[in-house]
């Protein structure tokens, strides 16, 4: 399958991110970047503090970027995902008249909920992004839309930040502290440089829990970097979190986790239940929350 994922790639935008990490590393150079990611492939060094998904991809073999437009027109790729759908629309006239509308997509990672504009005549300008109207078109209704912090499940798929497989620490570190230093109740916690990923995941690997709550948004990537070192999530006030959104997380194992920790004793019953709940939220994480399993969602919907 040969993938156009159109985006501005102007720096960490973690959804657009991990649906193209997903792809990348399922499909190889069939999957066409433009602009092209730089910050996603090996080789790329920053000193900024976000990491997870960052200088991962072998950038080797190089996709072929050239004569877009043409491609466009012949209907060279199978499919065609906007990464970004709010801050970036590259060549939409032109995808819009070439393509069957299942066979576009439009990634929405921001935090804003609204989806009522969805299929209507102008796509709203976002505060915190430049927006200009390109040529009058905006989001058919009938294009597979995805939408994290969903609360309508009637103009958008659901989907959620995810973690690369190969960020998934096997084995588990052994416990040696109920809950994780690093706190976002807390800045001063936060001491992890980008040099010190292994320490930053170690934390959380020794740990049984990890505190996270809702920030901008209810999704955020810290749930998963926890998950992926082997810690339980603590997540305040998860019962208030709407349906569609954290479509893939098990919301009764995260309920369980705040009622055992709550009570935790040490005691042989505790961590019994410490494993069932470590068992689900793992494998939720394995089959549900990589990349490759988001790619290979987006991808599912586009028949």
């Amino acid at each position: 399958m040969k993938v156009l994922f159109l985006s501005g790639a102007r720096g960490p935008d973690y959804l657009c991110d991990v649906i193209f990490h997903g792809l990348r590393s399922l499909l190889g150079p069939d999957v066409v970047d433009v602009n092209r990611m730089d910050f996603m492939y090996k080789g790329f060094f920053k000193d900024w503090p976000w990491y997870t998904l960052y200088a991962l991809l072998n950038p080797e073999p190089e996709a072929d970027r050239s004569d877009i437009e043409r491609k466009i027109h012949t209907r060279y790729f199978d499919v065609v995902i906007y990464g970004s759908v709010l801050r970036e629309r590259p060549y939409l006239a032109q995808v819009l008249e070439s393509y069957p509308h299942n066979r576009i997509a439009f990634i929405d990672g921001e935090d804003e909920l609204d989806t009522s504009w969805i299929g209507y005549e102008r796509i709203p300008p976002q505060n915190l992004h430049p927006w200009e109207p390109q040529n009058g078109h905006t989001v058919p209704r009938d294009c597979p839309y995805f939408k994290r912090e969903l609360t309508s499940l009637d103009r958008a798929f659901p989907i959620s930040f995810g973690i690369p497989k190969e960020k998934i620490l096997d084995p588990v570190p052994e416990k040696v502290r109920l809950l994780a230093p690093c706190d976002p109740r807390d800045r001063n916690t936060y001491i992890y440089s980008p040099h010190q990923q292994k320490e930053y995941y170690q934390q959380y690997g020794e740990s049984y829990f990890g505190y996270t709550r809702k920030q901008g948004g209810w999704d955020c990537m810290r749930h998963y970097e926890m998950l992926a070192a082997g810690a339980v999530p603590y997540f305040q006030d998860i019962e208030q979190c709407p349906a569609g959104t954290l479509p893939f997380l098990p919301k009764d194992n995260l309920l369980t986790a705040i009622h055992l920790y709550d009570q935790w004793s040490g005691s042989q019953s505790d961590i019994d239940s410490y494993k069932k709940v470590h068992s689900s939220l793992r494998f939720a994480l394995l089959n549900y929350l990589t990349t490759e399993a988001l790619a290979k969602y987006v991808l599912g919907k586009l028949q």
